[in-house]
């Protein structure tokens, strides 16, 4: 048996926690001296700190845990509950690097207007588009959609080009997006999951100011900034869904590149 320091440093938690969780019966010592009043813990307690730890992390009050604990959730229900809060912390700390990625982006905007971005306007004929309109959580959302068409249609065309239209105002939550194939040669409906079924449409014929951005997208400011001024001083007007084409997917060591498209009047 160990006294309560030691199976506090064997269960990495403090001796004042061990003594709170007894005191609310969620943890109690396999033995306490009567004559001294020492705690002594077992080695077969340790199970069952690490589930009200484990479930502690997970958020839920401390007779929430008791019920669980008490009422013997197996094994694998609990370790299920644990991943999904796993998922859950990780697409947290993904959001949050993406949010501070930003964040330095926009400070390194501040005042700068000298970034120098090539600029093209041409005309896009109307173009068969192989797409689905959808809304996406998260920019990352939509990038994991577009490998699984890819995915799901690499057996059936080369060439891949995915392309995504942006319906009304822009968001970095809750996209509200037309994404799908151009010039893919396919022309049938395409299944990608239970909830998306790309399906043939056509993408109209436009003017537009063309650019082509290199690297993440919370990272491009500059590129946008560029186009709106050349807006500004050309006195055109944005005539419709914004249009991102896919040129090279990211890899390790390889950033993405994105021709953008405005579309003009």
């Amino acid at each position: 048996m160990f006294r309560i320091g030691e199976f506090s440093h064997i269960g990495r938690v403090s001796a004042r926690l061990l003594r709170y969780y007894d005191k609310l019966g969620l943890l109690a010592p396999g033995f306490v001296d009567e004559q001294t009043g020492y705690r002594y813990y077992t080695a077969e307690q340790l199970p069952r700190l690490n589930r009200i730890l484990a479930l502690k992390e997970m958020g839920m009050r401390l007779d929430e845990i008791e019920s669980l604990i008490d009422a013997e959730v197996p094994a694998d229900q609990l370790r299920g509950m644990l991943t999904m809060k796993a998922t859950d912390l990780a697409r947290e700390i993904e959001n949050q690097e993406m949010r501070m990625r930003l964040i330095e982006s926009r400070i390194e905007q501040i005042d700068s207007t000298d970034e120098h971005v090539d600029l093209l306007t041409k005309h896009v004929d109307a173009q068969p588009f192989l797409s689905v309109a959808t809304r996406f959580d998260l920019a990352p959302d939509a990038i994991a959609f577009a490998r699984e068409m890819i995915e799901v249609a690499a057996p059936l065309a080369d060439d891949l080009l995915v392309l995504g239209a942006w319906h009304g105002e822009f968001s970095d939550e809750e996209l509200d997006i037309e994404v799908g194939f151009v010039g893919s040669g396919i022309t049938d409906e395409l299944k990608i999951d239970d909830q998306r079924t790309l399906t043939p449409n056509r993408l109209p014929a436009v003017d537009v100011v063309s650019t082509v951005r290199i690297g993440n997208p919370d990272l491009a400011h500059g590129v946008y900034a560029a186009v709106g001024r050349w807006i500004k001083t050309n006195d055109a007007k944005i005539a419709g869904p914004v249009r991102e084409l896919i040129m090279q997917w990211p890899a390790p060591g390889i950033e993405p590149v994105v021709e953008v498209q405005f579309p003009i009047a």
